[in-house]
């Protein structure tokens, strides 16, 4: 996917005129805020009736399949993967999820509806690969859709350093799929992180529970 789509590293007014804010504090870390009603669309789109969900440790990277299924939902008949790093999906992402995930529980039990089933085993066969490190999720009444987006490590390096004025973020892949299989989405990323989580409070010393 080619179309980017530049966005001004701050904001001149008070409302906020850019997509990306990004504060450099004097240790040179970075805290990013998006705006993504003002980031553009992704032109690309699929439609997943299944998905599953693995984590790379050694290369700290999560692995999303997203796919359409045969009739008994045991197996699909097509996938595309997206991978994300683990902190951005099981770190990031999730602790900015509690609002969506309650807003899906409100939605499954207006509807009567239950979270979709199965966890789905990743299939062994080779397909595309998306790469995103932003991940935007919207929820409605009967479908859901998750926008990726990619922020490349050389603009925030050229944003360092005071040599970008702009900043460039690329929309990759929008994923729909129904709101039952959202929460089964949620469920398999807090599992996950939770997991992942635990060594990281284990090596400060202290397990907590």
């Amino acid at each position: 996917m080619k179309r980017k789509n530049k966005i001004a590293l701050e904001t001149k007014s008070p409302q906020g005129q850019s997509a990306v804010q990004i504060d450099i504090r004097p240790d040179s870390t970075m805290q990013m805020k998006f705006d993504f009603s003002r980031l553009p669309e992704p032109a690309l789109y699929y439609y997943a009736d299944c998905l599953a969900m693995r984590v790379d440790s050694d290369n700290q990277m999560v692995i999303l399949t997203f796919g359409r299924s045969e009739g008994e939902r045991t197996k699909f008949m097509d996938h595309v993967e997206v991978v994300m790093p683990t902190d951005r999906l099981l770190g990031d992402f999730w602790k900015s999820a509690t609002d969506i995930n309650a807003a899906v529980d409100q939605i499954l039990q207006a509807r009567r509806w239950s979270a979709f089933p199965r966890q789905m085993e990743p299939p062994p066969d080779a397909t595309q690969t998306f790469y995103a490190n932003v991940l935007f999720m919207v929820v409605g009444m009967g479908e859901s859709s998750l926008d990726f987006y990619h922020l490349s490590p050389r603009q925030i390096h050229f944003a360092k350093t005071g040599l970008l004025k702009e900043i460039q973020v690329v929309p990759v892949l929008r994923v729909v799929i129904s709101t039952a299989l959202s929460k089964r989405f949620l469920l398999d990323v807090g599992r996950h992180s939770q997991e992942w989580q635990a060594p990281i409070r284990e090596s400060n010393g202290v397990v907590h529970a």
